[in-house]
């Protein structure tokens, strides 16, 4: 899920579905906007997240990100913010790359 939860209206489901149809042991990336991010805060109305239309899900956070992986049963073997800054929206992203226990 590059890019992909920001553009639905309900991100917890799309996670939940993932879980449902992921055989155990599949991994899920993911890869979308973080609201919590420096640039958010600098840019305000003019942020990326609100640039693109078809974004549904702007409020995404890392950490609303990561507790919903978590509850939905997911292990979470790597869970990035990355710490660059003022290059092409970077800063603005959170990463999860996750094992299903189920």
């Amino acid at each position: 899920m590059h890019d992909v939860l920001e553009h639905v209206a309900d991100p917890l489901r799309l996670i939940r579905l993932s879980a449902s149809i992921l055989n155990p042991g599949g991994l899920v990336y993911c890869h979308t906007l973080n609201a919590d991010s420096l640039l958010h805060l600098v840019q305000g109305k003019d942020w990326a997240g609100y640039s693109d239309y078809t974004h549904r899900s702007t409020w995404l956070t890392a950490r609303w990100l990561r507790d919903a992986f978590r509850t939905e049963g997911f292990e979470l073997l790597e869970f990035a913010i990355p710490e660059l800054l003022w290059t092409d929206n970077v800063c603005d992203s959170a990463m999860i790359g996750a094992l299903s226990i189920r």
